[in-house]
């Protein structure tokens, strides 16, 4: 995810970028989206967009009212964009 918002430019067009490395738990962790909601508060959960490459984290975030989505390749990440 990182390599993408650094390389590709798409850093700019997000208003929160949240890293478990960061945050010390992990995506699979209900506190990890608490945090998150937290921070982006008063955003509603269905106001975020969230890609992850891994399907567990996606149904987790789903859990709390995200509109996530599973990240398989770039072209994919630009289509759920437009």
């Amino acid at each position: 995810a990182e390599y993408l918002l650094k390389n590709k430019g798409l850093g700019s067009h997000f208003d929160g970028k949240f890293f478990s490395y960061k945050i010390g738990k992990t995506k699979h962790e209900e506190g990890y989206w608490k945090h998150v909601l937290k921070q982006l508060a008063p955003v509603k959960p269905s106001q975020i967009t969230y890609f992850d490459d891994d399907p567990k984290n996606v149904i987790l975030a789903k859990s709390f009212g995200i509109n996530a989505n599973l990240y398989t390749n770039f072209d994919n990440y630009q289509k759920v964009l437009t």
